[in-house]
């Protein structure tokens, strides 16, 4: 009689992270397909660029807690965006330790190109999936993601779009 190993139990199309790697995989190269090849923009710098429009004159902390990176990594994707003109970064008026970033015209040029885009990458990430079962996908990644109300509405506006027109309600971040 030979002995099951432990291994032959484990089944990668039923591990969480496994099948989490393969979705950022594929969700990259449709990004990379769509925008990354055309803009020479990272992910990262697209989230960050979005983020700085909706908070003007947000806090490298603010950046870090609403964008989900690290402090190093936010700050090298700033440093990127600053040299490609498309952001800039200046003292606070209200925290002479904190530095605020805001869009210039040429980033908020940039991202108006952006967003239909963006939401473009978003639909088909999600096309795949049966359009009834999306809602209920995209709460599972919020739940695992730990992203707030705000930003759950906001996204539940834009996958109910499954267009490149940005969603019908505008939500203002209080800080």
């Amino acid at each position: 009689m030979q002995a099951i190993r432990l291994v032959d139990l484990f089944d990668l199309h039923h591990a969480p992270g496994h099948l989490l790697r393969r979705c950022h995989s594929r969700a990259r190269a449709i990004f990379d397909e769509l925008v990354g090849r055309r803009t020479g923009l990272s992910k990262q710098q697209v989230a960050v660029l979005i983020a700085v429009a909706q908070s003007p004159a947000a806090t490298h902390a603010q950046l870090a807690e609403e964008t989900g990176f690290d402090r190093n990594t936010l700050a090298d994707t700033l440093d990127r965006l600053i040299a490609k003109g498309l952001a800039l970064r200046q003292r606070s008026q209200t925290d002479a330790r904190a530095y605020e970033i805001q869009l210039t015209e040429e980033g908020s040029a940039q991202l108006e190109r952006l967003i239909p885009l963006s939401f473009e990458v978003q639909a088909k990430i999600i096309e795949p999936l049966p359009e009834e079962l999306r809602p209920q996908f995209l709460e599972c990644l919020r739940m695992l993601a730990g992203v707030d109300s705000v930003q759950e509405e906001a996204a539940d506006d834009a996958a109910r779009s499954h267009t490149s027109r940005p969603p019908k309600k505008a939500h203002a971040r209080m800080r």
